[in-house]
C-alpha cells in the first residue's frame, strides 16, 4: 500500500461527509483512510463505524479524548502505508493529491514531500494559496527545515507534508506533557522526522484545502487555551532538538527566543481584542501573565533584539496593565 490518511476527529460530526469525499475522489487510488475518533460525543463514532462497513480501505479506531496529538500517534502505530500524510476533520484534499505525490516519489524516492495549499474561507472570502515559494521542484537541505522550525510558523504543519513511514520509527522523546490540545503540536512532532529525514523534496503544486471556519477561533477568555498556546513544553522540546541538531549557540537560541517572545505577544492582544464583556476583562487582567513566560527568552539580548513596538508591547503584557 502507499498511502496511509490519518484523520484525528473529535465532534466533527458535520464535517465528516466532505472529508471523505475528498478522499474518495483521488485520481490515485492505493491508499487507506484511518480515522482517530478521539472520545466524541456528537455521533461522529457511529457515522466513522458507517464509513468502515461500506468500504474496507476505511479503518477507525476509538480512544478516550487525548487531543489531537495522540489521536495521530495512534493513526500512526496502526498505518500499513509506505507513506503517511495528516488530514484534518474539517479539511480535504485536492482530487489530484496523492497523484502528484506518488509521481513525485517515483522520479525522486524522497523521505518527505512538501506542498503547498488553499485556504478557504467560510465567510465567502477569495480562496488564497499558501506556501507556493517555488516555481519548480527543489530539494530543500533538512538543515534549513529545522532552522525553519525553531524561528517560525512557515511550513510547520504536518498536513502539508507526506512521510515516508519509517520516519516515525525510533522516537523515543517523551511526549507525555501534550495530553490535551497544544498548540504548535505540529511543530512538536516534526522535530523527529526532520532530524532523520535524508531527503527532503518540494513540488509547488496546491494538495490540500484547509478551510478557515471563524466558529474554531477564541472569542471567550480561556485560561486553558492560553496555557496550550503559550505551550512552553513545545520550546522545551525546541531547546532538546537544537542540541542535537549542532544548533545549539547563541544565534540559534536568539532565534528560537524572538520566536517564543512574538508567539506569547500575539497571544496574549490576541485574547485582549477577544475579551468584549466585563466577565471577560476581569479574567483577563487577572490572569497571571508574568508567571506564564519561559524566562530563557526575556534575557536583555534577545527582547533588545524585538525593536521597539515589541519591547513596550512585551513590558505591557509582563506588567498586567
Amino acid at each position: 500500500m502507499k498511502f496511509s490518511i490519518i484523520v484525528p476527529v473529535y465532534n466533527s460530526a458535520n464535517f465528516l461527509p466532505d472529508c471523505l469525499a475528498g478522499v474518495k475522489n483521488q485520481s490515485f487510488d492505493d491508499w487507506e483512510l484511518i480515522f482517530i475518533d478521539d472520545g466524541s460525543t456528537d455521533g461522529s463514532g457511529t457515522i466513522l463505524d458507517g464509513y468502515a462497513r461500506s468500504d474496507d480501505r476505511i479503518h477507525v479506531f476509538h480512544q478516550e479524548n487525548s487531543g489531537q496529538f495522540f489521536a495521530r500517534e495512534k493513526g500512526i502505530a496502526m498505518s500499513k502505508g509506505e507513506y503517511i500524510l495528516f488530514l484534518d476533520s474539517d479539511d480535504g484534499l485536492m482530487p489530484d493529491c496523492l497523484e502528484k505525490l506518488y509521481e513525485a516519489i517515483c522520479e525522486s524516492k524522497p523521505d518527505m514531500i512538501m506542498f503547498a495549499y488553499r485556504v478557504s474561507y467560510d465567510d465567502g472570502k477569495e480562496d488564497i494559496e499558501r506556501d507556493m515559494i517555488f516555481s519548480e521542484r527543489k530539494e530543500i537541505s533538512p538543515k534549513r527545515l529545522r532552522e525553519n522550525l525553531i524561528s517560525n510558523n512557515t511550513f510547520n504543519a504536518l498536513w502539508t507534508k507526506a512521510f515516508r513511514r519509517e520516519l516515525f520509527e525510533g522516537d523515543d522523546t517523551d511526549y507525555s506533557a501534550l495530553t490535551g490540545t497544544h498548540f504548535g503540536e505540529d511543530k512538536i512532532r516534526l522535530l523527529y522526522p526532520v532530524t532523520v529525514a535524508k531527503k527532503i523534496i518540494y513540488i509547488p503544486c496546491c494538495l490540500y484545502r484547509y478551510n478557515y471556519r471563524q466558529s474554531s477561533t477564541m472569542h471567550r477568555f480561556d485560561s486553558c487555551a492560553i496555557e496550550r498556546m503559550l505551550s512552553k513544553e513545545m520550546f522545551s522540546l525546541c531547546y532538546e532538538y537544537m542540541k542535537k541538531w549542532d544548533m545549539d549557540s547563541r544565534f540559534y537560541h536568539e532565534k528560537i527566543a524572538l520566536y517564543y517572545l512574538r508567539n506569547y505577544l500575539s497571544v496574549y492582544f490576541g485574547f485582549k481584542r477577544k475579551c468584549l464583556d466585563s466577565e471577560d476583562k476581569q479574567a483577563f487582567k487577572k490572569y497571571p501573565w508574568r508567571k506564564r513566560i519561559d524566562k530563557k527568552a526575556l534575557k536583555p539580548r534577545f527582547v533588545f533584539k524585538l525593536g521597539a513596538r515589541d519591547i513596550i508591547r512585551l513590558i505591557t503584557a509582563l506588567m498586567n496593565l
